[in-house]
């Protein structure tokens, strides 16, 4: 639903800039294995979290390096350029083109400009080529400590349509779940399991748009903005998202399949629960999100 981007910080006591990723469970950050060139003086620099993870980086690049000819095109690698994100770094003299890998193991360059972009990865292919990175002599290893007060810059990809994936999913599961519960077979309409699987486009008639709550006087919605929240009826369903609200309405053939109004609630956060609502429960909150399709 987010897909990281650019994410940089810069090491306070080095002036350096690594880059980093955030994963769920972790309590810190994690510097990502980059080779830093500098194009005007001809250093270069490894950062990373250990030198097992520049050795994965330096791999791939002398790899790229080997099956390179004039003329022929490469690979496909992501380019991210600094001049588009954040413009008030283009002027920083600290910071350096580097490649790095992503979490996920892909290579990508982070410059300024198209252009420096360019210069990196001839570079990054000369060094390669002339056996500059095949030292891996990791006796000079030096680690900082990167305070947590020391500013984070990140940069996050937002997917409208993984929203409505997995909102849509929510309130089917919800449905799917209270259907089986009660005695009754129920799954997924194939349409509908086929687009929250991203395999198909979503039908004609399914509309989901965000609610916007003007007030909870009472702070009715408290105990459910730390969590998901799915209210479902035979053919619309509102389900929060840790306080946001969305509306759906799907056409027949793609009915929820229940025969009244029915909810639930999922606290994700310590401590976690999952628990049916009440049906007055449910009336109370749909009068508050404004929804009047039940």
């Amino acid at each position: 639903m987010l897909q990281p981007g650019l994410a940089l910080v810069k090491e306070p006591t080095t002036c350096r800039y690594d880059n980093f990723c955030m994963r769920a469970g972790d309590e810190t950050p994690k510097v990502l294995p980059a080779l830093e060139v500098d194009l005007e003086k001809g250093n270069a620099w490894t950062h990373g979290q250990c030198p097992e993870a520049v050795n994965r980086l330096l791999d791939r690049l002398e790899e790229l390096a080997s099956t390179t000819k004039p003329g022929a095109i490469v690979g496909k690698f992501g380019v991210e350029l600094l001049g588009d994100l954040w413009p008030e770094h283009l002027d920083d003299p600290d910071f350096n083109p580097r490649g790095y890998l992503s979490p996920s193991g892909e290579l990508r360059l982070c410059a300024r400009t198209v252009v420096e972009a360019q210069n990196l990865f001839t570079a990054m292919m000369v060094l390669a080529k002339i056996g500059a990175l095949a030292c891996r002599d990791h006796r000079r290893w030096q680690r900082w400590a990167i305070p947590a007060n020391a500013p984070h810059s990140l940069v996050l990809k937002y997917n409208q349509q993984h929203v409505e994936r997995i909102v849509l999913k929510i309130a089917y599961g919800v449905a799917v779940a209270w259907l089986r519960g009660n005695g009754r077979n129920a799954c997924l309409p194939t349409s509908i399991g086929l687009f929250v699987r991203g395999l198909r486009e979503l039908d004609q008639g399914v509309t989901i748009a965000r609610i916007m709550i003007e007030e909870d006087t009472n702070n009715t919605l408290a105990e459910i903005k730390v969590g998901l929240v799915s209210l479902v009826a035979p053919q619309s369903a509102v389900v929060g998202l840790f306080g946001d609200w969305y509306q759906i309405s799907v056409p027949e053939h793609c009915s929820f399949g229940v025969s009244e109004a029915v909810g639930a609630v999922c606290r994700v956060e310590p401590p976690r629960s999952q628990r049916w609502i009440t049906a007055s429960k449910v009336t109370e909150v749909l009068n508050i999100v404004g929804s009047t399709d039940y």
